[in-house]
């Protein structure tokens, strides 16, 4: 997802040094890390982890109350707050 927002909403001068990183042998992941931050996408990406992680959230209380329902709710915030 980071690399279609890129492709999507990064500024031309943007687009055009992810394509310079991906021509560079070394270095690229904590490059393209720092260009997502400095176009803002890092942030929108977070917006939309959290968005979605709320709302799944919220359908898990649809779920009448068990350990597997709280088994998911952990699993799940876990899953963005671990690799986010």
């Amino acid at each position: 997802m980071p690399l279609i927002y890129l492709e999507q909403y990064g500024s031309l001068t943007a687009r055009l040094e992810y394509r310079r990183i991906l021509r560079t042998d070394a270095g690229r992941l904590g490059q393209l890390a720092a260009l997502l931050k400095a176009e803002g996408i890092w942030d929108r990406i977070k917006v939309t982890q959290n968005r979605y992680l709320s709302a799944g959230l919220q359908a898990l209380e649809c779920i009448t109350p068990s350990d597997d329902r709280t088994t998911l709710s952990v699993l799940a915030t876990y899953a963005i707050d671990h690799y986010s």
